[in-house]
């Protein structure tokens, strides 16, 4: 407290008391010369490859502001990746703003596709409506009601309000072999595998092949991912008909002699031959049109990733496939005279095996109708095929037996 002398007149004296009160401490905001679409930062996509802009909220009410111009229809990504994504770091969050600074959409936390968990990180995918100039808002996830226009409204916030990021912006790719009109073609199908390689390289990316088999022929396709598992794509496959109707699918399956986990299988009998198509995707986009190659789902996790898928025909098992044949010898006896051995053929035609005579016996009796078995689907042509690359010259063939199965 402090006395003060008040000069009224010589005679009187007067005093005033006046008191100091502690100021309370304030901490001087530095100016923010990017928080208007005005001032905002302009980047060039160029066609689907990502750019991506460094930044800084170095306090709460901090905002960065990116330009960029996108096409009506035009979808694109928006991902922000800071070093933490959790505590400890900035908790992010991004708006897009039209020219007028009105918000068409906000995101807080989210995953973008291949990244293995929600944290603090934010994440949007926006499909334009119109042409034009837009404005991408980066700020802490308190301060999400600024006005882009102004800068002004800003809201203070403590906890995970300061951090560096990483802003990366890119265009969504277009697919061009996601339908039926735009397959890779692999050939006909047979024992022999044929094999193609690919990568759904985005979440909604879908890869679209062509086969051909034959009526009554069953066949493995068969997906294989180099970890079958966490970290990669986790697989689905579905097989259509030229109409572009499903006839089969499969999420996670094991082929004979593989361990379960995110890769597919799927064995399919088709009743009639021709031209038919396997899809591949994610697991998460399964409800695509093969037609138009639209309605895709987006998801992130285990979404994207390379892979080997396979065709061959469906083997024969782990047992042997049975043909049956009829094979004359003839030979000489003292008397000149020419005696018939009538001799069964049993012959193995499994990968392993194949056309190999494991068995000949005499006791089956000709002249009684005989009912033969076979524990696989062999169709007449492989019968045929067998006996003709049997290259034995005493095989009649006109003493075959088809199988009945």
């Amino acid at each position: 407290m402090f006395l003060l002398r008040s000069k009224k007149n010589r005679n009187m004296k007067t005093f005033r008391k006046l008191y100091l009160e502690n100021l309370e401490i304030r901490q001087t905001m530095n100016a923010d010369f990017d928080d208007q679409i005005h001032e905002a930062r302009q980047i060039q996509l160029r066609g689907d490859n990502p750019v991506s802009v460094p930044g800084v909220i170095d306090n709460s009410m901090d905002v960065d502001m990116v330009a960029i111009s996108a096409r009506a229809g035009q979808t694109i990504d928006f991902d922000i990746d800071t070093p933490q994504n959790g505590p400890g770091g900035l908790g992010s969050y991004i708006r897009i703003f039209n020219s007028q600074g009105v918000q068409i959409s906000a995101n807080n936390d989210a995953a973008a596709p291949g990244e293995s968990h929600v944290g603090f990180d934010s994440y949007l995918r926006h499909t334009f409506t119109s042409d034009g100039a837009f404005y991408i808002g980066v700020s802490t996830w308190t301060n999400t009601r600024y006005n882009a226009v102004t800068g002004l409204g800003d809201t203070s916030g403590n906890l995970h309000s300061t951090g560096a990021y990483q802003l990366t912006v890119q265009a969504m790719p277009v697919d061009t072999d996601d339908a039926l009109s735009e397959s890779t073609s692999i050939g006909e199908v047979t024992r022999t595998p044929l094999s193609a390689s690919g990568q759904i390289a985005w979440d909604v990316d879908v890869d679209m092949f062509a086969f051909r088999v034959n009526a009554g022929q069953s066949i493995d396709i068969d997906l294989d991912t180099p970890r079958n598992g966490p970290g990669g794509l986790g697989s689905y496959i579905r097989i259509f008909n030229s109409a572009g109707r499903q006839l089969a699918a499969n999420d996670d399956g094991a082929a004979p002699g593989e361990s379960l986990g995110f890769d597919s299988f799927r064995r399919h009998r088709f009743s009639q031959g021709g031209t038919y198509y396997v899809g591949v995707s994610n697991w998460l986009n399964t409800n695509y049109n093969p037609i138009s190659g639209n309605n895709d789902t987006p998801s992130w996790q285990h979404a994207v990733g390379s892979y080997t898928i396979t065709l061959n025909t469906t083997p024969t098992g782990n047992g042997t496939s049975i043909f049956f044949g009829y094979a004359q010898t003839t030979s000489s006896n003292a008397t000149s005279s020419t005696s018939v051995e009538k001799r069964t053929v049993v012959a193995d035609t499994s990968s392993t095996q194949s056309n190999t005579v494991v068995a000949a016996t005499t006791s089956l009796d000709w002249s009684v109708p005989v009912r033969l078995e076979s524990n696989r689907n062999t169709p007449d042509a492989s019968r045929d095929n067998w006996f003709a690359s049997l290259g034995q010259s005493d095989l009649d063939p006109l003493r075959r037996l088809s199988l009945s199965i």
